[in-house]
């Protein structure tokens, strides 16, 4: 799955999404978190970024993706990375 940074400023605080991401560059959803998509950043790390931020170029998620439901929130991604605390740790 790819999404592109369309809406840069986050529409529950007004932060700018731009202070780690690119408006001009496609980048590859690692994980789906409830609201956001988990991505790696122009720094390289693993950021949650607001889901409503993003157009998606490309919706085919890859095949080892598991999914779960909890409290009506989706959770997508490789199963190592359903353990609560994954990024954390």
């Amino acid at each position: 799955m790819r999404v592109k940074l369309t809406q840069p400023f986050r529409p529950d605080d007004g932060r700018d999404e731009r202070t780690s991401l690119r408006e001009d560059r496609e980048y590859s959803v690692l994980a789906i978190e409830c609201d956001a998509y988990r991505l790696l950043n122009e720094y390289g790390e693993p950021t949650l970024h607001d889901a409503e931020a993003f157009e998606i170029t490309n919706c085919t998620k890859p095949d080892f993706w598991y999914t779960e439901w909890h409290d009506g929130c989706r959770y997508a991604g490789p199963l190592e990375w359903q353990k609560r605390g994954f990024f954390e740790d």
